[in-house]
């Protein structure tokens, strides 16, 4: 394996949500931060949708340490 997760290590990100308003906690799960994946380069970002359910943007953390603000939020609630 250890060759596969250096190849895909660079798309996982580290994701911090900025809610619209306070919002409960979701059996032990923290909705506001996760983790996703880079799904394209031009910066679309997979990830739960209990992570960004309500929120107005998200910041995004490379593995690099760069950090990125998006307000585009898509999400499919069904598959969470």
């Amino acid at each position: 394996y250890a060759p596969v997760v250096k190849r895909v290590m660079p798309a996982v990100v580290s994701i911090e949500s900025k809610p619209k308003a306070a919002r409960p906690k979701l059996d032990d799960i923290d909705p506001g931060f996760g983790s996703g994946v880079i799904i394209d380069p031009v910066g679309i970002v997979m990830t739960n949708n209990h992570i960004v359910a309500a929120t107005n943007s998200v910041e995004v953390t490379l593995q690099d340490g760069r950090k990125f603000t998006s307000k585009e939020i898509r999400r499919d609630a069904k598959t969470d």
